[in-house]
């Protein structure tokens, strides 16, 4: 019951309604770290990297390049549950789209099989199990890339508290560059866990902005 989690086109300054894809960084089949550039748009404004939300495998792209999208409009679909080859991950390439960890046959991660813990820390992989929620996936919402001279934003506010729940789309921050000012949205649906900036405190590109449980409602905070 792999939670999918949408890459979406960011919102990059209130007159921006649309952009076109450039180029993708990442193919599908392909695990992706947390922050990692999975595809570059472009704007009447500014070109932009768009981050992967969360670590995972791409199991399908939506869109292929110079094709117009709109802001919120899905790039992209990940599986967070899915990890890294242990033997060749970089070279297996060709495993397929929709193709989860585990299929193989080797590490297998059976929801009833917790014989064998696997305590293997992975790069970017945020593996908080959450006994109050145990379908919620922990996700960082990440500061984006907001353009190739873009290094840093400012927060300008939270349109969100800890304990909400969000629908994926919703607007979860507002934050400031030397060039835009843009809404962050939410990469999935579930509830804000965490909120790990203040208003007016500068975040570096990639950086964490607020933890989220991926799927968790709000009934779950009881």
């Amino acid at each position: 019951m792999a939670e999918t989690v949408q890459i979406e086109m960011p919102q990059m300054g209130e007159s921006v309604t649309e952009g076109t894809v450039l180029e993708w960084h990442k193919q599908e089949g392909e695990y992706v770290s947390e922050g990692e550039t999975v595809v570059e748009v472009s704007t009447d404004k500014i070109d932009a990297e768009v981050p992967a939300p969360a670590s995972g495998v791409l199991t399908r792209i939506l869109k292929a390049p110079d094709e117009t999208i709109e802001v919120g409009g899905v790039l992209a679909e990940l599986d967070p549950s899915a990890e890294a080859s242990t033997d060749g991950a970089g070279e297996e390439r060709d495993t397929g789209p929709g193709l989860t960890a585990g299929a193989t046959g080797e590490g297998d991660q059976d929801l009833g099989d917790e014989s064998e813990p696997s305590a293997t820390p992975e790069p970017g992989v945020v593996k908080t199990v959450t006994p109050a929620e145990p379908t919620g996936e922990t996700l960082q919402i990440a500061m984006p890339e907001m353009g190739e001279s873009v290094t840093e934003g400012t927060v300008l506010e939270w349109h969100v508290a800890e304990g909400d729940a969000v629908s994926e789309g919703d607007t979860v921050i507002e934050v400031s560059t030397d060039k835009i000012d843009a809404e962050v949205p939410a990469p999935a649906s579930g509830v804000i866990k965490k909120l790990l900036v203040s208003p007016d405190d500068t975040v570096q590109v990639g950086q964490a902005l607020a933890e989220m449980a991926a799927g968790a409602t709000a009934a779950a905070t009881d």
